[in-house]
């Protein structure tokens, strides 16, 4: 996205320290005016280029609160000012989670890691989340590097995240690696053994837990390797589809939303204790995979090519990357 030159110009530096306040109360003012303005007749290219420059002004205006509270922090301000923990402050509204006003601690404390990472936000040049990921992949660069070699990594992936998103940013430490300093990239026996120690922690953390019975239902949970946890889901979704599609063939007319199509229960779906609204169909997906077990019927019911549908999938994902497929359970690879 290009933004117009005027607002990549950083004003000239306030030097009061009541002048930020003033300019962040004429920003407020200004987003009220543009809030109630008349856009009824505006152009196309005028309502694109509006969304630019808010796209913009939300990337500099959520890096700007991160060096605040980092700020804040640093200072103890809010323990001097009002005798409590910034983060029970940031809390106070209500409007904000405890875990999330923390979180937001611990971003700011992030971001200061790394001024030039930081300037890169505050200037609307990349995203916070971009800057996270950022910090992510240097933090995970051999610790034998000099100082000059980890500038040219921080050049080099500043560069790529003019066209990459956070996701590609966070995975970036091998290849900095490879071209900043050579010698210390991975050899293949490295990488071989790299993933043979992951493959094993993954395997060495299979569990399942069953819950106490609670009006009727059991909470379970547990964790698998990835490539086990493909499969499964693979097996869940196909039985999941085959009721979908039943259900629509007896009532092609009333195709609702997939949960309430795959049965009468479907309608019911319950909140998660974080406040997601799950998906009824794998729910009851598995649960007709147990009674198709305790009846001795096959696990697939009659769904033929699901072995090879997990089998695909699995295939797939590992033809994505240079590794094999991530059997941390965490679905992100160490680095």
């Amino acid at each position: 996205m290009s933004t117009p030159p005027n607002y990549r110009t950083p004003p000239v530096p306030a030097r009061t320290s009541s002048a930020p306040g003033t300019v962040l109360g004429d920003v407020l003012s200004g987003l009220e005016t543009v809030r109630l303005a008349d856009r009824t007749m505006a152009s196309d290219e005028e309502r694109l280029g509006w969304i630019q420059q808010v796209v913009e002004a939300e990337r500099r205006a959520s890096a700007l609160k991160a060096v605040l509270i980092g700020e804040a922090d640093e200072a103890g301000s809010a323990m001097r000012a009002r005798h409590t923990p910034l983060r029970d402050w940031l809390a106070g509204s209500g409007q904000e989670s405890p875990r999330r006003a923390a979180a937001a601690v611990w971003k700011a404390r992030e971001l200061e890691q790394r001024p030039r990472v930081r300037d890169a936000a505050t200037s609307g040049r990349i995203s916070l989340e971009q800057a996270s990921a950022i910090n992510e992949a240097l933090n995970g660069l051999p610790t034998g590097l000099d100082k000059a070699q980890h500038r040219d990594a921080e050049d080099l992936i500043l560069v790529a995240a003019k066209h990459m998103p956070p996701e590609k940013l966070r995975t970036m430490a091998e290849s900095l690696v490879t071209q900043v300093a050579p010698s210390q990239a991975e050899t293949p026996e490295q990488r071989s053994g790299r993933l043979e120690a992951r493959d094993a922690r993954a395997g060495a953390r299979r569990c399942l837990r069953f819950g106490p019975e609670t009006d009727g239902s059991i909470d379970f949970s547990g964790s698998i390797p990835v490539l086990d946890g493909r499969r499964l889901q693979q097996l869940v979704q196909a039985i999941a589809d085959r009721s979908y599609r039943g259900a629509a063939r007896l009532d092609p007319a009333g195709r609702r939303s997939r949960k309430a199509s795959v049965g009468v229960e479907g309608s019911a779906d319950r909140r998660g204790r974080r406040g997601r609204v799950r998906d009824a169909s794998p729910a009851y997906a598995v649960a007709g995979l147990a009674r198709r077990v305790r009846a001795g019927e096959p696990p697939t019911g009659g769904c033929s090519g699901v072995e090879g549908a997990g089998a695909g999938a699995v295939a797939e994902g590992a033809g994505r990357g240079d590794e094999r497929p991530d059997q941390s359970g965490a679905g992100r690879g160490d680095q």
